[in-house]
């Protein structure tokens, strides 16, 4: 299926949660949601990226957090591509769909961020 060409992300008003900033431990929560007409495009994977490089280089923090579902494959997949290392497992930490599910906890510092994206071209 092609991916198709429009905003995809969702708007906090609209249901999306917004993480978290913590400016005195300098670290930062990542949370993305994307409409599943546009899983696949590697959307994501783009605006992470911008979103991670921002928190470093601008607003000067040293950690970023990222969690996921465990069913939730693509998720893990990009969080481990960017760079995230894994932390480990909140054991029946989200109610939804009437059972109770685990997340994946994962994190980067900024010098493993830096160290990652200085052998990428520009």
């Amino acid at each position: 299926m092609p991916c198709p060409n429009a905003a995809a992300f969702r708007h906090a008003d609209e249901g999306q949660r917004v993480r978290s900033v913590n400016k005195e431990d300098f670290r930062a929560v990542l949370g993305v949601d994307l409409l599943k007409e546009f899983w696949g495009c590697r959307y994501m994977n783009e605006a992470a990226t911008a979103l991670i490089d921002y928190g470093f280089k601008e607003m000067g923090l040293n950690r970023i957090q990222a969690s996921a579902d465990t069913d939730n494959k693509r998720s893990l997949t990009m969080i481990q591509r960017l760079g995230f290392t894994l932390e480990g497992t909140m054991r029946q930490k989200d109610f939804y769909k009437g059972a109770f599910h685990d997340d994946v906890m994962f994190s980067i510092l900024r010098k493993e961020w830096e160290i990652e994206n200085a052998q990428k071209p520009l």
